[in-house]
């Protein structure tokens, strides 16, 4: 176990917690600590009351240095973690019938046999049932494990169907006076319409085999999964009436994992792999900032994530002049590239992008007027040009693709994400539905009118996730031809 969680207490929180002892507590670093819990998947219901706590103690001085303030975070989070009744429910007449439900690979099976193995250590009568008739050697698997607890299993046959062997299983336990049937069910994804129709069936072919079954349904969940656990459970329940969940592999950052395999997308001959983050409202406007804070907590933590991944990230100059553009990435050696993209190179030199530690790039035009490209030189950022009238984003991308950028990000605002989806030049899209967003009435023209793409563009979702208070981002691959 200590091995195992190595890496959770290593890395970024490493860098967090591992200051000195009894080094004062400053803004910068409670704003370090509101980052590592976002990237930590804690869902922002949860963060902002712990941080406004934090906050509080911080401004009484209850709590003055790193250490303490550590101590107070920690019993914050142990306290919602308060254990509730973990007994199993009662049945109204013997067996009591449990049905362990979840996605592929959560740990279903291994969950079934361990809670068999318990029952039988208390002295009840466990019955297994290999209610897995789909996957690969499931039945196998499960009376193996039934042969080394040393419990009784009915088995189906392989392609059979699923909601008989839980109805033969009760009825066994019924004849052979068992207390507890758990039946172990196939792992279906939460997405797919036929597959929870065929767990709406498991639950109503039991409820037949004996009045008021199932007594639970229990849901395991990938530790791992992070915030996508919840909408998970929100669709499990919805189905089978979820009573109960147990946890599975505890792993380490899940939005960081699931974006690692960014690192080892190859770049295009000539470009780096370029992702597009954008916010829309929930209506479907593009978010664009005017004079409010952009995006979500969602968002936020989403593109902390992918700046951690990023060898470049790329803004417009509108979007410059109303965010204070620094994409610092805590902790890391060597900082992405930023990179504005202004056709006249007029910018707003007080803006944070001209004190960022790392590299900066200003790409601009040949007509861009010598007066600006003097003040941005002047205020320390390279300047380069790519195009007489507009600035050419291919030439752009090849330019840092050959400074090694591999991988590189665009923050917006709409007319760059609309430009450079219309040249074909975005591979993936990070698309944050926010249920509150600052948004201009004219960005969603500004955007569409940028969009002339010359080929059909196929957008591929790759996966969906969504916070408890409603928050959702959807991750999408775009394919040209």
């Amino acid at each position: 176990m200590d091995t195992g969680l190595a890496k959770t207490r290593g890395g970024f929180l490493a860098r967090l917690f591992g200051r000195e002892k009894d080094q004062p507590v400053t803004a910068e670093w409670l704003d370090e600590l509101e980052e590592a819990l976002l990237r930590s998947d804690l869902s922002v219901s949860l963060v902002d009351p712990v941080m406004l706590q934090v906050r509080d103690v911080v401004a009484d001085r209850k709590a003055d240095t790193v250490p303490k303030v550590v101590a107070a975070v920690r019993e914050a989070l142990v306290a919602v973690l308060e254990p509730g009744d973990r007994s199993l429910n009662a049945a109204p007449a013997p067996p009591r019938v449990i049905l362990v439900v979840g996605v592929n690979g959560s740990g279903k099976t291994t969950t079934a046999a361990k809670l068999a193995k318990r029952l039988k250590d208390a002295g009840e009568k466990p019955l297994l049932a290999a209610a897995d008739t789909f996957r690969a050697a499931a039945i196998e698997q499960l009376e193996a494990w039934a042969k080394r607890v040393d419990v009784p299993i009915v088995s189906g046959t392989p392609n059979g169907d699923p909601a008989a062997v839980v109805f033969d299983a009760v009825q066994a336990g019924i004849a052979r006076g068992n207390t507890t049937v758990i039946a172990d069910t196939a792992g279906r994804l939460h997405t797919k319409g036929h597959l929870m129709d065929e767990l709406g069936k498991i639950v109503k072919v039991t409820g037949r085999a004996r009045e008021g079954a199932p007594d639970e349904v229990l849901l395991v969940l990938d530790g791992t999964a992070g915030q996508n656990a919840i909408v998970q459970a929100r669709q499990f329940t919805e189905t089978a009436k979820v009573t109960g969940t147990r946890l599975g592999a505890v792993g380490t950052d899940a939005l960081e994992s699931l974006h690692r395999d960014l690192l080892e997308a190859p770049p295009h001959e000539g470009r780096p792999h370029v992702a597009l983050n954008f916010v829309m409202t929930a209506d479907g406007r593009v978010s664009y900032q005017g004079r409010a804070e952009i995006g979500t907590r969602t968002d936020r933590a989403l593109m902390f994530h992918l700046r951690s991944l990023a060898d470049a990230v790329m803004i417009g100059a509108g979007t410059l002049r109303v965010d204070p553009f620094i994409p610092v990435v805590k902790g890391r050696e060597r900082q992405p590239l930023a990179i504005v993209v202004s056709r006249t190179a007029e910018l707003p030199l007080e803006n944070r992008f001209f004190g960022h530690p790392g590299p900066r790039l200003v790409a601009t035009t040949t007509s861009a007027p010598a007066r600006a490209v003097g003040a941005v030189r002047g205020a320390g950022a390279e300047v380069a040009t790519f195009g007489d009238a507009e600035v050419d984003l291919g030439a752009l991308l090849a330019d840092v693709r050959s400074r090694g950028v591999r991988f590189l990000l665009c923050e917006g605002g709409p007319m760059l994400a609309g430009q450079l989806l219309a040249q074909e030049l975005v591979d993936e899209l990070f698309l944050t539905h926010a249920t509150l967003v600052t948004a201009e009435p004219d960005a969603r023209r500004l955007f569409e009118s940028s969009v002339r793409p010359a080929r059909t563009v196929r957008v591929e979702r790759v996966s969906l996730h969504e916070s408890p208070d409603g928050e959702r981002y959807e991750r999408s691959r775009l394919r040209y031809g």
